[in-house]
């Protein structure tokens, strides 16, 4: 692989556009190691963690939200109905009545 003997030679630095490049020959479960090996080097990194020491911020959650639920319910209602509807009309293809 061409990165690789750059790697060893480290004539110049190694773009984006190349590692990205690189990153896409790579099998699902290499591109899972490397993101678990990047995240573990970025966690040890000081100064990228978005929160302030001691500051105390707001997390909306759904406690105290009365009436959250009806209006979700709601919201959900029309695509329950067309899945139901789906699934009666792809049973009924599977399974026609006889005459």
């Amino acid at each position: 692989m061409q990165m690789n003997r750059r790697i060893e030679t480290l004539e110049q630095p190694i773009t984006l556009t190349e590692i990205v490049s690189a990153v896409s020959m790579l099998t699902a479960l290499d591109k899972l190691r490397l993101i678990r090996i990047i995240a573990e080097e970025l966690e040890s990194t000081k100064g990228i963690f978005p929160f302030e020491p001691n500051k105390t911020y707001c997390l909306p959650t759904p406690y105290n939200s009365f009436g959250v639920a009806d209006i979700l319910a709601e919201a959900m209602e029309p695509h329950i109905k067309r899945r139901a509807s789906e699934r009666d009309a792809v049973s009924i293809l599977d399974h026609p009545k006889s005459p």
